[in-house]
């Protein structure tokens, strides 16, 4: 499969288009959903996880694994690891665990072309979702305060950052819900010593185990 980045492009500045800032009603949202991907050699393993909001535990979790042949390229990885998400979400959908909004790993509107895989994969299932990250992809931070600051992108706040140095999280909107909001619910979830809040948090592990196992099998059957 031949990958062409120009054509990326163009699809992302379409799909942008269709990006929604909007209120979400948050009173009604009693599961939140954690999207992550990791990696052994060229095999993904997309995990979703779905998380009570008012408890923290995990209610469910999915994970699809396949061979992923488009190549990390900064502002396209969503070409990359969307359909891993989209397809471990579709898992826990299915069984019942459908999410009020959905935490992604990764940038939503804070993009060159305001289209991170958090926008991405929200435009592409018409949910809500919120870009959690660890580093700045684009757009201007504009500090409030000692551990919080604006995240702006062509003058619009599209996001925020809350803490300082390496403890840094860059939360974003990614679809179908507001700054503020994203914030808010990024705070609420993100209990003291963790590095992501609990969606991503739990996403971020498990991924990481299923790719350990995976690694060691692979070494086992090398023997």
């Amino acid at each position: 499969m031949v990958f062409r980045a120009s054509k990326a492009f163009r699809l992302q500045v379409e799909m942008s288009k269709k990006v929604v800032v909007a209120p979400l009603d948050l009173g009604r949202v009693r599961v939140v959903g954690g999207l992550d991907v990791a990696y052994v050699g060229d095999m993904g393993f997309g995990v979703a996880v779905a998380v009570e909001r008012g408890s923290g535990r995990i209610i469910d979790v999915s994970v699809v694994a396949a061979v992923v042949e488009i190549p990390y390229i900064p502002g396209l990885l969503a070409f990359r690891e969307a359909p891993l998400m989209i397809s471990a979400l579709k898992l826990l959908i299915e069984r019942g665990a459908e999410p009020g909004v959905v935490m992604v790993n990764g940038h939503g509107l804070p993009h060159p072309r305001r289209l991170g895989i958090a926008s991405h994969v929200g435009v592409a299932l018409d949910i809500p979702t919120i870009g959690v990250a660890r580093r700045r992809l684009y757009g201007v931070v504009r500090r409030l305060s000692d551990d919080l600051a604006e995240l702006v992108v062509d003058g619009e706040v599209v996001g925020y950052v809350i803490g300082r140095g390496r403890r840094e999280l860059y939360i974003s909107v990614g679809h179908r819900v507001e700054p503020r909001q994203a914030l808010e619910l990024a705070r609420e979830l993100l209990r003291p010593g963790d590095r992501y809040p609990l969606p991503i948090q739990y996403a971020d592990a498990i991924s990481k185990s299923v790719a350990r196992c995976a690694r060691g099998e692979a070494k086992g059957k090398g023997h």
